[in-house]
């Protein structure tokens, strides 16, 4: 797990590939590493997403205008 999402102590992920040769336990390995890097990804960009959309609406609660009156 990336330690910017799981925090101090972070583990690592372990899944059961079942009875596998060493080949395909190593192309499903690569697989699903990557299937998990592009989910780490997705879940960055939200937090950013979120992150932006709540400083908007505390600088437009400071000016007292409507968060949707601020330009994309």
């Amino acid at each position: 797990m990336p330690g910017d999402l799981a925090g101090p102590g972070a583990r690592f992920i372990r899944l059961g590939l079942g009875p596998l040769t060493a080949r395909q336990a190593r192309v499903q390995a690569e697989l699903l590493a990557a299937l998990a890097r592009n989910r780490f990804d997705q879940i960055r960009t939200a937090r950013l997403e979120n992150d932006i959309k709540n400083a908007v609406n505390r600088i437009a609660t400071v000016l007292q205008i409507s968060p949707t009156t601020v330009p994309n």
